[in-house]
C-alpha cells in the first residue's frame, strides 16, 4: 500500500506541476557569430523591455487590489502624487465629515491657544462639541466604505482617553502594562476593560470641554489629538458611485493599456515557436501558455464580482516569474513547484491517515460471526465451493508434500510410547528383537497414511462423498466460529490488524 500511495502522490504532484511553466527551461546563452549575437541582444532587450512592463502592470494590479484595506499606508508609504492619482482612478475622495471635523478641530484648537475672550471660547467648543455629535456619532461615516472597525477603534481610543484623565496613575499603568493580570484578563478572559462602558458620545462631549481643555493641558490633548485621532479621521473616505450602482472604479482602463503590447508580444512567440516545431500548432502553444491568457480578458474578468477579481489578476505572477527565469534572472517557479509538491504531500498524507482511520474504525465495528451469518445463500455456496476446492488442493497437493515428515512424526510418537509400557522394555531383552517393532511401527504407519490418502482421493471424487463433505465442511465452519468467540480469538486479531494501521499512521507522519 505504501508503494502504491507514493506513486499516486507523485503522479499527482507531476500533474498538477507540469500546469506551472518553466520545466526545462533555460536561459539561452549568446552565439558566437556577429549576426546572432546581434539578434540575440536585440531579443533579450525586447525581452527586459516586457518583463520592465510586466512586473509594472503586476504592480498596478497588486496596489489596486489592496488599496482599499491599505488606502493609509500608501498616503504614509508613497509621494502624495501616487496615492491621490489612484484615488481619482478608484473614484475615492477624502470625506466631507472626517475632513471637515479635522479642520474644525484644528479651528477650535487655535481659538483655545489665541484668543483671549471667553465667549468666543465657549462657541467654538459648543460648535464642535455638535459636529462631533452629528457628523461623527449620529451620521458614522466609516459604515458606508465598511470601515466600521474603525469606526470603533476611534470610539475607544476616545473612551480610554478620556478614562484615564480622571483614573488613579496606579491604575492606568496597570491597564497599560500588557503583561499585567487586569491586561491578561481581558484579552483571554473577556473581561471588559474599565473604559469599554464609557458612551462614546459622552466622552467625546468631555473631550471637548472647557474642563479638559486647559490652558494647561492644551498642548498636551491638541498632541494626543493629531497622534491618535486624526491617522483614523484620515482612513475614511467617500465613494463615487456610477450610475448603473456600482462604484466609480476605472482602473480596468488602465489595465487595458497593456493589453495590445502582451497581445502583440503572444502572437509573435506563438509563431515563432510553432516554426521553430517545439509546439504542434498555435493552439498548443496558446494551451501551454494558458497563464498569459488572463491579460487578454480584463474587460471579462472586471465583469466578474469584486471578490473574484482579485485571484484571477494575481494569476499574472506566473508569467512574470516564468519571464524572469527564462531570462535567467531568478526562478520562482522552482519555489512554487517546491511549495506546491510540499502542500500536496501534506494533503496525501492527510487523506491516507484518515483512510487508515477508517480502517480501524470497521475494524472495531467488524464482527465474523455476523458476517457469515448475513451472507446470502448465493455468496455462502460461493464461500463453501471455496473451501472445497482448497480442501481438494490441500488432499491433491499438499498431502503428498509432507507425507514423510508425517511418517516420521508418527512413528516416532509410537515408537516413544511403547518404550514407556513396561512389556515392551522386556520384550527388547529378548534376542532378535530389538530393532523390530521400530521396522514394524515405520511399516504399518507407511501403510495406512498412504491407504487413508488414496481413500480421501476416491472420496472426493465420489457425488455422495462430495455432498457429505461440503455437509462437513459447513458445520465445521459454524462452530469453528462459534469457539472462536468464546476464546476471544476474534478480538485478538482485531487488535493486531488495529495495532498494524496505528503503526502505518505514524510511519506516514514521522515521512
Amino acid at each position: 500500500m505504501g508503494e502504491s500511495g507514493d506513486a499516486k502522490q507523485l503522479e499527482l504532484e507531476r500533474r498538477v506541476a507540469a500546469l506551472l511553466p518553466g520545466e526545462g527551461v533555460t536561459p539561452s546563452p549568446p552565439p558566437s557569430e556577429p549576426q546572432g549575437l546581434i539578434n540575440w541582444m536585440l531579443g533579450w532587450l525586447a525581452d527586459a523591455v516586457l518583463l520592465v512592463l510586466a512586473l509594472s502592470n503586476l504592480l498596478l494590479v497588486l496596489m489596486d487590489y489592496t488599496y482599499k484595506d491599505l488606502r493609509h499606508h500608501y498616503q504614509a508609504l508613497t509621494p502624495p502624487i501616487v496615492w491621490q492619482a489612484f484615488d481619482h482612478i478608484k473614484g475615492m475622495e477624502p470625506h466631507r465629515s472626517t475632513e471637515g471635523f479635522i479642520a474644525r478641530a484644528e479651528m477650535t484648537f487655535n481659538v483655545l491657544r489665541n484668543s483671549r475672550r471667553e465667549a468666543e471660547i465657549e462657541r467654538s467648543l459648543a460648535e464642535t462639541r455638535q459636529w462631533v455629535v452629528a457628523k461623527i456619532q449620529v451620521e458614522d461615516p466609516y459604515i458606508s466604505v465598511g470601515l466600521r472597525g474603525v469606526s470603533e477603534q476611534l470610539k475607544n481610543r476616545v473612551r480610554r482617553h478620556m478614562w484615564e484623565t480622571g483614573a488613579p496613575a496606579s491604575e492606568v499603568l496597570d491597564w497599560g502594562n500588557p503583561l499585567s493580570w487586569h491586561s491578561w484578563q481581558a484579552r483571554f478572559l473577556g473581561k471588559r476593560r474599565p473604559w469599554e462602558d464609557l458612551p462614546s458620545t459622552t466622552s467625546w462631549l468631555q473631550f471637548w470641554s472647557r474642563e479638559n481643555l486647559t490652558p494647561e493641558r492644551l498642548e498636551a490633548e491638541r498632541a494626543w489629538f493629531g497622534r491618535e485621532v486624526v491617522p483614523l479621521l484620515k482612513r475614511n473616505y467617500w465613494q463615487r458611485f456610477g450610475e448603473d450602482g456600482h462604484p466609480d472604479d476605472r482602473f480596468w482602463l488602465i489595465d487595458c493599456l497593456f493589453l495590445p503590447l502582451f497581445g502583440l508580444e503572444f502572437v509573435i512567440r506563438g509563431r515563432r515557436s510553432v516554426v521553430r516545431g517545439e509546439y504542434p500548432d498555435f493552439r498548443h502553444f496558446a494551451k501551454a501558455r494558458w497563464y498569459d491568457g488572463i491579460y487578454f480578458l480584463p474587460v471579462v474578468v472586471y465583469a466578474l464580482p469584486s471578490r473574484l477579481q482579485g485571484p484571477l489578476h494575481l494569476v499574472r505572477m506566473i508569467s512574470v516569474g516564468y519571464r524572469m527565469q527564462r531570462m535567467g534572472l531568478i526562478n520562482p517557479m522552482a519555489f512554487a513547484r517546491t511549495q506546491l509538491a510540499r502542500v500536496l504531500g501534506v494533503i496525501t498524507d492527510a487523506v491516507q491517515i484518515q483512510i487508515l482511520s477508517n480502517y480501524q474504525q470497521n475494524v472495531r465495528q467488524f464482527s465474523l460471526d455476523e458476517a457469515i451469518r448475513s451472507l446470502p445463500p448465493a455468496e455462502r455456496e460461493a464461500v463453501a465451493h471455496l473451501i472445497e476446492i482448497n480442501v481438494l488442493m490441500l488432499l491433491e497437493k499438499v498431502t503428498p508434500e509432507v507425507l514423510p515428515s508425517l511418517e516420521a512424526l508418527i512413528s516416532h510418537s509410537t515408537g516413544h510410547a511403547l518404550k514407556q509400557s513396561k512389556t515392551y522394555q522386556q520384550l527388547a531383552k529378548l534376542p532378535f528383537f530389538g530393532s523390530l517393532p521400530d521396522q514394524m511401527i515405520q511399516r504399518i504407519v507407511a501403510e495406512t497414511l498412504t491407504i487413508g490418502h488414496t481413500s480421501l482421493l476416491k472420496t472426493a471424487s465420489d457425488p455422495k462423498s462430495v455432498e457429505l463433505t461440503r455437509d462437513l465442511v459447513r458445520q465445521f465452519t459454524l462452530s469453528l466460529l462459534e469457539h472462536m468467540g468464546h476464546i476471544r480469538t476474534e478480538a485478538q486479531l482485531k487488535r493486531v490488524a488495529i495495532a498494524w494501521l496505528d503503526e502505518q499512521k505514524r510511519r506516514i507522519r514521522e515521512t
